[in-house]
């Protein structure tokens, strides 16, 4: 949802809605940041939304966006600071996750459904 969201309905939201789905996403990017888990797919979103927003600060401007041009200036910053961030993040914590290992076909183990909500958890 974040990343259709990021690609495609940022500006169908209200202010406060955006600005809550920042909110929301900067707890994710700390979240991966302290934890070292699924950087890829955080990665993957951001860059959509970096690409959203200068889409819509440069082509479309005041027209769609609801609040100040500097606002979306200032978090088109943010999300290129937690870009770079993300980009700097050395991975050198192991998950536990059998994939982490040497041995590549222990990537086939199930992973329990607790073992999964707790990647996700915040």
């Amino acid at each position: 949802m974040l990343q259709l969201i990021a690609k495609s309905q940022l500006t169908s939201l209200s202010g406060v809605a955006q600005k809550n789905y920042f909110n929301i996403l900067d707890k994710i990017v700390q979240k991966v940041l302290d934890d070292h888990h699924n950087p890829r797919l955080i990665k993957d979103l951001l860059q959509d939304l970096s690409s959203t927003l200068c889409i819509l600060i440069r082509g479309v401007g005041k027209s769609v966006l609801v609040g100040n041009i500097n606002i979306w200036i200032c978090r088109l910053e943010t999300v290129v600071t937690w870009q770079q961030q993300l980009q700097n993040l050395q991975m050198t914590k192991d998950s536990g996750h059998p994939c982490t290992a040497a041995d590549p076909d222990s990537c086939f183990t199930p992973v329990s459904p607790q073992h999964f909500i707790d990647l996700f958890k915040f």
